[in-house]
C-alpha cells in the first residue's frame, strides 16, 4: 500500500509538472523580478525565480511584495496561478512530500528541495488557505521560545555584570545585543560602557547584521545609545540612523512618534540627522490618521512646534477627539504642556476638566490635585464646581500633606482668586505643625510663608525676624536676580515690615537699608472738621519719607485714603476683598487713616465728572461717619 501511495504522489506530481511547463512556456521570454509566494502548507513553499540568475530568493528584505504584479500579467499567467491553487488544494492530502520550491525555466519546470532554514522566510507572509478553512497562525518556533527565555534572564538581572555574563553566555542573535543595551541604559554607567569588557561583541553583532534587528528594538537603540553616551555621528549609531531611514516607511505609527522623542531630544543639542528628521515629521503629519492612542497624540502634542500650523490644529481636534479616553495623569500632562506653550486653549482646558470631572475624585493621588489646581492658576482658568470638589478632598487630608504641598495649594488657590473658607482655616491650622522647621525652606518659600501668616495675622515676632535681616535680603536678592520679581520680593517685605510695625505693635527692631513704609493708597486727601480740604504739603505727615510740612494738624483733621479695587482686588465671583488687599486696608486704618474704597463695579457705571465727584463725596461723608460712630 505504501508503494501504490508514493507511485500515486509521483504520478500526480509528474502530470502537473506537465500543465505547469506549457503553461510557463508562453511566457517564458518575460523577465519577472524575484518574488516570494507564499507558504501553501506547513512543508511546501513556492517561489518564483528570476528568469536570468535561476537563484531561488527566499525572503525580501524590507518586506513581501505579495500578488500585486498580477494584476499586469497576461491570461496565460492568470492560468499558472490557477494551475498553482489547484496543487494547494491537492497537497494537504499528501502530509509526507518533501520541502520544495518551484523553479520556472524557459522550458524546464522541476522541484527541487528547499535548503533554507525557515527562519530566512520574510515574517510578515500571508498563508493559502483550504476550501473550507483558513490556514491555523504557526506555532512558536524555537527561536521565539529562546528570545523569550534571554529576555527572562535580563529582566531579572541586576547588575552590569549579570548583563554581560548572560550575553556570553546565552546572546547570540542581534536582537539579543539589541535587548542587552536596552538593558544596560538602565544601569549607571560609571566612565561610560568603553570601560566595560564584552561590548565590542554586542557592537560588532548590531553592525555585521543590522537588517534582523526588529522593528521595535531599532527605534528604541537609539535613545538607549544615547543613555549609554555613545557619540551621535559614532559607526553604530550612524548604522542604527541610517537602517532608520532605509525602514522609516513600514514602522508603525506608535514607534515613529517614539523615534520622535529622540529626535527631538538631539535636535535640542544640536545634533540632528536632517534626512531622518525631514522623513519622520513627513509620515507623521501624513499618517495622522492612524494616530489613535493617547500616548502617542501626547508625544506629537507636546513638540507641536516642530509641525506645520494644519497639522498642529488636527492635534488640537485629536485631543478633543481622545480626551474621554485619557487617565488622570493624561489630563494632567495635557494641562502641563499647555503651560509650556503659554497656550489658553479654553476649549482643550474645558474637555479635559469635563472628563476629570467624572472620574472618582477620592481615588486621585494628592500630588495629581495639586498639580491640576497649580496649571489652573498659571492658565487663569476658574472651573468653580471642580475646584469645589478638589477643595472638599483636600480638606480632609490637610494633616496627611508635606507643608511644602500645603504652601503650593495656597498660592494656586490665591492666584485663581478662589475662595472656599473651610479649606483656607485648615491651611492656616498647617503652620502649627512647622514649629522652626520653616527656617530650612529656601529664601523665596520662607518669605511666601511668612507673608501668607501676616495675611491671616497669625505671624509672630519669631516669623518675622527670619525674613528681616540684612543677611536674608541679600540671599533673596540674589536668587531672584530679575528686576521684576525683586521688586516683587521686595513689595512682600515691606507688608511684613508694616505688619510688624503697624498690627504687632511691638519694639521696632533695626530698620533694614533701602526698606520704607509701603504706600497703599491710590489717592490721599487731608479735610478738617468741617469736611474742607487742607494742604497736604503744609502739615506734617509721618508717614512719607520726608515727614511732610511743618504745621501740625489742627484737632478734628482726618487724613482719607482711597483705595481704588478693580476685578483683580476681589474673590472669585464674590465681592469679598482678597487677602492681600484687607491687609492693606487693615495697615492704612492701624497707620490713621480712614480707607474710602471704590470698587470697580460702582465706579465704572457712573457717567460723567458730576456723578463720579458726588459718588466721592458721599463716599467720604460715610467713611468719616462711621469713624465717628466708632
Amino acid at each position: 500500500m505504501q508503494i501504490l501511495s508514493n507511485l500515486h504522489t509521483f504520478l500526480h506530481l509528474f502530470r502537473l509538472r506537465k500543465e505547469l511547463k506549457l503553461a510557463t512556456s508562453s511566457i517564458s521570454e518575460r523577465k519577472w523580478s524575484a518574488q516570494v509566494i507564499q507558504p501553501i502548507h506547513s512543508d511546501v513553499t513556492l517561489y518564483i525565480v528570476q528568469k536570468e540568475t535561476h537563484s531561488i530568493v527566499h525572503s525580501s528584505r524590507y518586506g513581501s511584495i505579495g500578488f500585486d504584479w498580477l494584476n499586469s500579467v497576461s491570461a496565460h499567467s492568470i492560468m499558472t496561478t490557477r494551475l498553482l491553487s489547484r496543487w494547494v488544494h491537492w497537497l494537504p492530502h499528501y502530509p509526507r512530500v518533501a520541502t520544495a520550491s518551484v523553479r520556472l525555466k524557459s522550458s524546464i519546470t522541476y522541484i527541487a528541495p528547499l535548503s533554507a532554514p525557515r527562519s530566512c522566510i520574510h515574517p510578515f507572509v500571508r498563508h493559502f488557505c483550504s476550501p473550507n478553512n483558513l490556514v491555523n497562525k504557526e506555532e512558536p518556533s524555537a527561536t521565539d521560545e529562546s528570545s523569550k527565555s534571554f529576555s527572562e534572564l535580563l529582566s531579572n538581572a541586576t547588575t552590569l555584570a549579570e548583563v554581560f555574563q548572560i550575553w556570553n553566555d546565552h546572546g547570540a542573535l542581534t536582537n539579543d545585543a539589541a535587548k542587552c543595551l536596552l538593558t544596560l541604559q538602565t544601569f549607571p554607567l560609571i566612565g561610560g560602557i568603553l570601560v566595560y569588557p564584552g561590548y565590542m561583541n554586542m557592537f560588532d553583532t548590531l553592525q555585521r547584521d543590522v537588517e534582523s534587528l526588529s522593528d521595535e528594538n531599532l527605534v528604541r537603540l537609539p535613545q538607549a545609545l544615547s543613555n549609554i553616551n555613545l557619540p551621535f555621528h559614532g559607526p553604530l549609531q550612524s548604522t542604527i540612523q541610517q537602517e532608520l531611514v532605509l525602514r522609516i516607511r513600514k514602522l508603525s505609527y506608535s514607534q515613529l512618534s517614539f523615534l520622535l522623542q529622540w529626535v527631538d531630544a538631539q535636535r535640542s543639542i544640536g545634533l540632528e540627522n536632517e534626512q531622518l528628521t525631514t522623513t519622520l515629521l513627513k509620515l507623521l503629519e501624513l499618517r495622522w490618521v492612524e494616530l489613535t492612542d493617547t500616548q502617542s497624540l501626547l508625544i506629537l502634542f507636546k513638540r507641536a512646534s516642530l509641525f506645520t500650523p494644519s497639522f498642529r490644529e488636527k492635534l488640537d481636534d485629536k485631543v478633543l477627539e481622545l480626551a474621554e479616553r485619557f487617565s488622570a495623569w493624561d489630563s494632567q500632562k495635557v494641562a502641563s504642556i499647555l503651560i509650556l506653550q503659554n497656550r489658553r486653549a479654553l476649549s482643550l482646558l474645558k474637555a479635559i476638566t469635563y472628563y476629570l470631572n467624572l472620574k472618582e475624585i477620592s481615588e486621585l493621588p494628592i500630588k495629581l490635585l495639586l498639580d491640576i489646581v497649580y496649571a489652573y492658576a498659571r492658565l487663569n482658568f476658574t472651573p468653580v464646581p471642580f475646584l469645589n470638589k478638589i477643595a472638599s478632598e483636600l480638606l480632609g487630608k490637610l494633616e496627611k500633606m508635606d507643608p511644602l504641598d500645603v504652601c503650593r495649594l495656597a498660592k494656586s488657590m490665591s492666584i485663581l482668586q478662589y475662595v472656599n473658607k473651610p479649606l483656607f482655616s485648615g491651611i492656616a491650622q498647617v503652620h502649627k505643625a512647622l514649629k522652626d522647621s520653616f527656617q530650612n525652606f529656601n529664601p523665596i518659600t520662607r518669605l511666601h510663608l511668612v507673608w501668607s501668616l501676616c495675611i491671616l495675622k497669625q505671624a509672630t515676632s519669631h516669623h518675622i525676624s527670619s525674613v528681616t535681616t540684612q543677611e536674608f535680603v541679600n540671599e533673596l536678592f540674589e536668587l531672584t536676580g530679575q528686576v521684576c520679581k525683586s521688586e516683587f520680593y521686595h513689595l512682600k517685605l515691606l507688608n511684613v515690615i508694616a505688619y510688624d510695625k503697624l498690627e504687632l505693635a511691638e519694639i521696632v527692631r533695626e530698620p533694614i537699608p533701602t526698606i520704607l513704609v509701603p504706600e497703599y493708597e491710590n489717592g490721599e486727601i487731608l479735610v478738617d472738621s468741617k469736611l474742607k480740604f487742607l494742604d497736604l504739603e503744609e502739615f506734617q505727615a509721618p508717614h512719607l519719607p520726608g515727614g511732610g510740612g511743618q504745621k501740625t494738624l489742627p484737632n478734628g483733621t482726618r487724613r482719607i485714603a482711597f483705595l481704588a479695587l478693580d476685578y483683580s482686588a476681589f474673590c472669585l465671583n464674590t465681592n469679598e476683598l482678597l487677602g492681600m488687599f484687607l491687609m492693606q486696608k487693615r495697615h492704612l486704618q492701624h497707620a490713621g487713616f480712614i480707607v474710602v474704597e471704590v470698587p470697580h463695579f460702582e465706579f465704572m457705571l457712573l457717567k460723567g465728572s458730576r456723578q463720579k465727584v458726588a459718588y466721592l463725596q458721599d463716599k467720604v461723608k460715610k467713611a468719616v461717619a462711621e469713624n465717628v460712630a466708632k
